[in-house]
């Protein structure tokens, strides 16, 4: 599906140029292919494990007579890690498996096995050599940072085995999508796939949610889906987008609450994307203005200035 690339030696202007490039592109591809119902489907084996034997990559700088500066990966020969398993969501190959990757994969990226971390792996296998490889490479492993997010991940993941097993019956995969999106560790990723955008002549103008989805959903899981937005502490890029599943009714607290995340927002990019939802949601022409010229201008007092300027002319203010 993906061109992987490997490679030992890149210029440092080329590296950040070709990050910036592809970034949007995995955003996209995660959405318009690698879905979590996609990657359960097609994996061989998918186990929660404990990483063992994982030698860490190491990265060195260097400076030529032109004072370039390349990124040098220091690699060992076999990038291979023992998976120590703890519990088997699907395919039992035994207790531990051999896994072998690439961890210089640019594009779209390396899989994660931090030495005696937890992971979820999806896998393939290869038979003949008994070595077991991750799935679409970055999206073969999740790092697991604690129980909670262990049990959200691993208890949706064997829901989505049950639900396959009745595919016909949709209502089942709205529910379990609503689950995802009450979940904080599995909330962003159900958010991407269900994006929508809008393009003109190639180029993406507006990016939203699936309104085909919302509108299937029965009143209590749309209820539920505005007490976990309402319930934030703080509203993340990803979280804004559920801002367009909230009713009409709860308009005016919506345009509280988007006010008070303005309020306690102190990095420039989360005040921009509040900005531009807020006016997306109640439309107001000078506030508009505000907006967009907040984004053309650099870091520094003309966006302090703007934002406190957007911020005295809100309705609520």
């Amino acid at each position: 599906m993906f061109e992987f690339i490997s490679i030992k030696y890149i210029p440092l202007k080329i590296l950040l140029c070709i990050i910036l490039v592809l970034s949007s592109f995995v955003a996209s591809a995660s959405v318009g292919g690698i879905t979590l119902p996609y990657l359960i489907n097609t994996s061989m084996c998918i186990v929660v494990a404990e990483v063992e034997n994982s030698k860490p990559i190491k990265y060195a700088y260097q400076v030529n007579e032109k004072g370039d500066t390349t990124l040098k990966y220091e690699v060992f020969e076999e990038d291979t890690v023992t998976l120590k398993v703890t519990y088997t969501l699907k395919g039992n190959y035994g207790n531990r498996l051999r896994v072998a990757f690439n961890a210089h994969v640019l594009c779209p990226g390396s899989p994660e096995f931090p030495d005696k971390k937890t992971v979820i792996a999806f896998l393939f296998t290869n038979t003949n050599t008994n070595l077991f490889y991750p799935m679409y490479s970055i999206w073969g492993s999740i790092v697991i940072e604690n129980q909670t997010q262990q049990e959200a991940i691993k208890n949706r993941i064997e829901e989505y085995l049950e639900i396959a097993k009745n595919s016909k019956n949709k209502s089942l995969l709205r529910e379990w999508n609503v689950k995802r999106i009450e979940s904080p560790w599995t909330r962003d990723e159900v958010i991407r796939e269900l994006m929508v955008f809008k393009k003109h002549k190639g180029r993406i103008q507006k990016v939203y949610l699936s309104k085909e989805f919302y509108n299937s959903l029965n009143r209590n899981q749309k209820a539920r889906i505005a007490k976990t937005f309402f319930e934030l502490d703080s509203l993340t890029y990803y979280d804004l987008y559920l801002a367009n599943y909230i009713s009409k009714k709860d308009s005016q607290k919506l345009n509280a609450f988007l006010i008070k995340n303005l309020y306690i927002s102190t990095s420039d990019f989360n005040r921009y994307v509040l900005m531009k939802k807020y006016v997306e949601l109640f439309p107001n022409k000078h506030l508009q203005a505000i907006a967009e010229e907040f984004g053309k201008k650099e870091k520094g007092k003309e966006k302090e200035v703007l934002f406190q300027e957007f911020m005295a002319k809100l309705p609520l203010n």
